[in-house]
């Protein structure tokens, strides 16, 4: 689910809708949508984003933003509608839209530790976010698939599998993998494990682990 600020665009909500995505739309006190437990999007438009660095806001929300893990800030709009001017002397000219977009996309995250990314549209900003709606849904990482050794035989993936057991130690599987099938060792019993002699000693402690572990 999507947590969107009732304040955003009902077109834009709409939007998000059409895509099949499940949104709620509520008075947020951070960010304008939050996706899990992580992360919080402030979207502004180009003009909204010029206006809140003359209003003196813009940091405030940056501020309120880093309870979040993963804050972002996204600009939309290639051009402001009305140029910003600042005073030069007795004048007021207008910035350099560029150099000032960049000088405070890099205070954003050099001071706040969060990114700027600026996009063209709304079309691209909600493609942006239903990739991180996405990940989001992922609660789990993924796992890379083992990658097989050459020329392995079934011994030597008896002995590995038996190295996984904390404080087996890796002779002893060795020794296990290649005398007994993991059906042997299933089918023994406690007791019979930890008689297991190996270099004249026996398991002990180490067959009872082994025990634990092939019946939990």
């Amino acid at each position: 689910m999507i947590l969107i600020d009732d304040r955003e665009p009902d077109i834009l909500i709409e939007k998000i809708k059409s895509y099949g995505v499940e949104v709620r739309v509520l008075r947020l006190p951070v960010g304008d949508y939050i996706l899990g437990d992580e992360l919080v999007i402030e979207r502004k438009t180009i003009d909204d984003f010029f206006n809140s660095i003359t209003q003196r806001r813009y940091y405030s929300q940056l501020y309120r933003m880093k309870d979040f893990k993963r804050p972002i800030v996204y600009i939309t709009g290639v051009y402001p509608k009305k140029i910003p001017q600042k005073r030069q002397g007795n004048q007021l000219v207008p910035i350099d839209i560029e150099r000032e977009l960049r000088l405070h996309k890099i205070i954003s995250y050099y001071s706040f530790r969060i990114p700027v990314i600026h996009v063209a549209s709304d079309d691209e900003f909600i493609k942006d976010l239903l990739e991180f709606h996405k990940k989001s849904l992922k609660t789990e990482p993924s796992l890379r698939p083992l990658k097989p050794k050459k020329y392995i035989t079934v011994e030597d993936i008896r002995v590995d599998m038996l190295g996984c057991i904390p404080g087996l130690g890796r002779k002893i599987a060795n020794y296990l993998g290649r005398t007994y099938s993991i059906s042997d060792l299933c089918n023994m019993t406690e007791e019979e494990l930890s008689s297991i002699v190996i270099n004249n000693r026996k398991l002990g402690k180490k067959g009872r682990k082994l025990y634990e572990v092939l019946n939990s």
